[in-house]
């Protein structure tokens, strides 16, 4: 439970930045697909390159799926709070 308030906080800081950083269209879908890569590629490394603890089954692309759709409306919601504010 602890992670996913690590997840959320984490990319509506970066969405908005995006959204801080640059005004063109692609600021709102990198403030969405950023955080999505990042945990992507934070699920990847924990699974292939961390050495095996034994446990059970790998469960990372439901964790992608769950965590990252989490990740990347947080970003786009950040984004999306940065630009209502800046008006």
């Amino acid at each position: 439970m602890l992670s996913w308030w690590m997840i959320a906080p984490a990319s509506a800081v970066i969405g908005a930045l995006c959204g801080f950083i640059s005004r063109s269209v692609l600021s709102g879908i990198l403030a969405a697909a950023i955080p999505w890569l990042a945990l992507l590629v934070a699920l990847v490394y924990s699974v292939y390159f961390v050495p095996y603890g034994g446990g059970g089954a790998v469960f990372w692309p439901l964790a992608q799926l769950f965590g990252g759709s989490l990740a990347a409306a947080s970003g786009y919601a950040g984004f999306t709070l940065l630009k209502w504010l800046k008006r």
